[in-house]
C-alpha cells in the first residue's frame, strides 16, 4: 500500500463510527417492530392478515441480518486498524497515529501532547505511515466515491 492508502485505510476508524450508530438505531427500531409483529401475529385475526404480518416480520429479520453483518465488517475493519496501530514497535509512532486516527485530535494537539513542533509531527506522521503494516483484506481503502478532497486532485487537463 502507499502512504496515502495507509492515511486514508486509518481514517476508516473515525469514518465508521457514525455508520455504526446509524446501523444500532436502525437495529433497535426494527427489532422494536419484529416484537410489535410478533405479538400482533399471536393475537387472533383473519389467516391473510397472519400471512402479510408474517412475511412483513421475515423481511424485516432479513434486513436485520443484513445489518448486522455490516457492523460486524465494520468493527472487524476498526479492530484490525487498532492492532497494525498497536502493532507499531515505536512508541511515539503508536502514540501519534492512535491520537490522530483513533481518537480524531488535531495536529496541533498531538503536538503539544508528545511535545514536539508541529512541523516535525508532520514528518514523524509520514514515518510511522511507511512503518505501519497494513494486513487484513485486500481492499482498495481510497475511492474516489467516498468524496475525498484532501488527496484526489484531478489531473492537468483532466475533465472534471
Amino acid at each position: 500500500m502507499t502512504v496515502t492508502e495507509k492515511q486514508a485505510w486509518l481514517w476508516r476508524y473515525q469514518r465508521s463510527r457514525p455508520r455504526m450508530d446509524l446501523i444500532r438505531g436502525s437495529l433497535a427500531r426494527k427489532g422494536d417492530l419484529v416484537r410489535e409483529l410478533a405479538t400482533l401475529e399471536a393475537q387472533p385475526c383473519h389467516p391473510a392478515r397472519r400471512r402479510i404480518l408474517a412475511a412483513e416480520r421475515q423481511r424485516l429479520t432479513r434486513e436485520m441480518e443484513g445489518l448486522n453483518r455490516e457492523l460486524a465488517e465494520l468493527e472487524e475493519d476498526r479492530m484490525e486498524i487498532a492492532r497494525a496501530i498497536e502493532g507499531l514497535e515505536e512508541e511515539r509512532y503508536r502514540r501519534l497515529l492512535a491520537y490522530h486516527y483513533l481518537e480524531g485530535w488535531p495536529w496541533q494537539q498531538v503536538a503539544c501532547r508528545l511535545e514536539y513542533s508541529p512541523r516535525y509531527i508532520y514528518k514523524l506522521h509520514k514515518l510511522a505511515l511507511e512503518a505501519i503494516e497494513c494486513r487484513g483484506r485486500k481492499r482498495q481503502y481510497h475511492l474516489r466515491a467516498t468524496g475525498c478532497r484532501i488527496h484526489c486532485f484531478p489531473r492537468k487537463g483532466a475533465a472534471i
